[in-house]
């Protein structure tokens, strides 16, 4: 067996972190709103989100090794969609308490918006590519006001442009990681990558992400009474 970490452990990784992140911004965030002191629970806010800011530039990563080995980008870019809808109440829920809110967008629609500029920019020449995931980037973040906007579209851009050179696109993930912080760390679980997909039920991936954010909500709701 080939050293490393398989897509699905990465997987793993991503979908912890991100529930550690959760827990921070959804919970303890509500705590310390509820209790009008964050004396004692802003240390462990930060330590939650800052182990939580790892989870999106392996999502990222793992969005453009899909992308390169996926025999129907059409079926994956639907999957993206159709998940970004489901998930969109449940988001709205947890990070706002509303049951919509137009203004703020879950990240399954930053990385669909991510296949569908990888689809444009295929076989293009560098330049056009780029030009591409800028528009995209500004569509990001300005109308379709998705999770992590522009930066989000940036990063898997650079993830996507440099998938032929590993050197450089670890630099690329390390440097611009620290615009969230300690991100530029997920780097260490990329790098490990074998390039095996491992076992996994997508599915599973999938339907964690809202139905994380349904618990959170509730468990906000049912024992942090704003």
């Amino acid at each position: 067996m080939k050293k490393g970490l398989t897509g699905a452990q990465l997987k793993w990784i991503a979908m912890i972190t991100m529930f550690i992140d959760h827990i921070g911004a959804v919970i303890v965030q509500g705590l310390a709103f509820n209790m009008g002191d964050d004396s004692l629970i802003t240390p462990l806010y930060w330590s939650l989100r800052l182990i939580g800011r790892l989870s999106f530039p392996i999502y990222a990563f793992l969005l453009v090794e899909g992308f390169k080995h996926t025999s129907n980008v059409k079926k994956y870019g639907f999957n993206l969609l159709l998940f970004a809808l489901i998930s969109e109440i449940p988001f709205d829920l947890a990070t706002s308490n509303f049951i919509i809110n137009p203004s703020y967008q879950n990240i399954f629609f930053t990385l669909f918006l991510g296949l569908v500029l990888m689809s444009l920019a295929k076989d293009k020449p560098r330049w056009l590519s780029i030009i591409i995931f800028g528009i995209g980037a500004l569509i990001n973040e300005y109308l379709l006001l998705a999770d992590y906007g522009a930066y989000g579209i940036i990063l898997i851009a650079g993830i996507y442009l440099l998938r032929n050179y590993k050197v450089t696109q670890n630099i690329f993930i390390f440097s611009i990681g620290f615009i969230q912080m300690v991100q530029g760390f997920s780097v260490i679980f990329i790098n490990a990558y074998n390039g095996k997909r491992g076992k996994q039920n997508k599915y599973f991936f999938y339907l964690f992400y809202p139905i994380h954010l349904l618990i959170l909500y509730f468990i906000v709701k049912t024992f942090i009474p704003m």
